[in-house]
Formats: structure tokens, C-alpha cells, sequence
């Protein structure tokens, strides 16, 4: 009987440490990647680029971040055009640095991809800066970020989390059989 507790206590401390490994596993990761833009004209390119690609801009200025729609770039005058707006709650998942500052979001909803389509465009801080129409000078615009999905730790993630499932199915599975035949102790 001593023998019985002892599995039976052990199959559930297995099963606690994959219930957490579980939990803190199967998640989507981004990464941010900084575009490298010298000048204006590369700036421009990069940003014709990405508009074209159909990416979502976010104004980054200082402790204020706007959504950038109706962009309009143009080289002549090394500045760009748009229309600024209130964040929408989907857009604010980098701003906040991911769920806990880690980068990573659920993958449940589909407006959890959003993240994955932004560009952040960090300017010098402005308070002319305002909703509504704006014309931001190119060389004022000091970083851009492109959102990527991090491949590498998604799939690590995803193939812990399989790891865990598969570790305690079998782990019930070794109690189930052990208990149905006592004579093995």
C-alpha cells in the first residue's frame, strides 16, 4: 500500500510540473527588427516600402503613440503626410512591450496578430504633434521597427508545450496501468 501512495503521489508532482510547463509554453513571440536608414532617402524608400506591403504605422512621440492612416510620403520635401489618430486596443500591445514585457502574445483572437503588421516610427518629441492632419519631416523621425513574428521561441514554445502534454498523458497513463494491477508492488 506504502507503494501505491508513493506512485500515486509521485504522478501528480509529474503532472504539476507539466501543468506549468504547459502553461508558460504554446505562445506566439514577436521580435523587433530596426530598419537602418541614414537618410532621407532611405528613409522614404523604407517607409514607400512598407506602405506598400500594407502595413499599420504607429507614431511613437515621447510618451505618446498615435495610429498613422491616409500616409502620404513625399520625397521632394523629405516628409511625410497622415492622418493621426487614438490607438485601437489591438495596437497597443508593443507599446506596452508585450503581456508582461515579454514579447509575446495569446494567438487566441485574431486581433492578437495585429501586432505582427506594425511599424513604429519613433520621432523627436513634438507637441505640435496632435489627431488629426500632420506633415512629419522625415529627418525628425529618429528610429523605425518593423514587428515580425519570432519563429525561433514560437516553436520552441509550441514544442515544450507538445513535450508537456505528452509527458503526462503518459505519466497518467504508467498510474492507470500500475493501479489496475496491484500484484506489480
Amino acid at each position: 500500500m506504502k507503494h501505491f501512495r508513493n506512485l500515486l503521489k509521485s504522478t501528480f508532482y509529474i503532472i504539476g510540473i507539466f501543468a506549468i510547463i504547459l502553461f508558460s509554453s504554446c505562445r506566439s513571440y514577436y521580435k523587433i527588427v530596426s530598419v537602418p536608414s541614414t537618410n532621407n532617402v532611405a528613409k522614404a524608400a523604407s517607409l514607400d516600402s512598407l506602405k506598400n506591403m500594407g502595413r499599420e504605422f504607429i507614431i511613437r512621440n515621447g510618451n505618446s503613440a498615435f495610429y498613422a492612416s491616409s500616409l502620404s510620403i513625399n520625397s521632394n520635401e523629405s516628409s511625410m503626410e497622415c492622418v493621426l489618430d487614438k490607438l485601437a486596443a489591438e495596437n497597443r500591445l508593443y507599446v506596452s512591450r508585450g503581456i508582461n514585457g515579454k514579447k509575446w502574445f495569446t494567438g487566441i483572437k485574431s486581433s492578437d496578430y495585429s501586432v505582427l503588421n506594425e511599424v513604429h516610427l519613433y520621432t523627436e518629441p513634438d507637441n505640435s504633434m496632435s489627431m488629426g492632419n500632420n506633415k512629419i519631416y522625415l529627418d525628425k523621425i529618429q528610429k523605425i521597427e518593423i514587428i515580425e513574428k519570432d519563429k525561433g521561441r514560437t516553436t520552441t514554445s509550441h514544442l515544450l508545450g507538445a513535450l508537456a502534454i505528452t509527458a503526462t498523458l503518459l505519466a497518467v497513463i504508467v498510474t492507470l496501468v500500475a493501479l489496475s494491477n496491484p500484484f506489480t508492488f
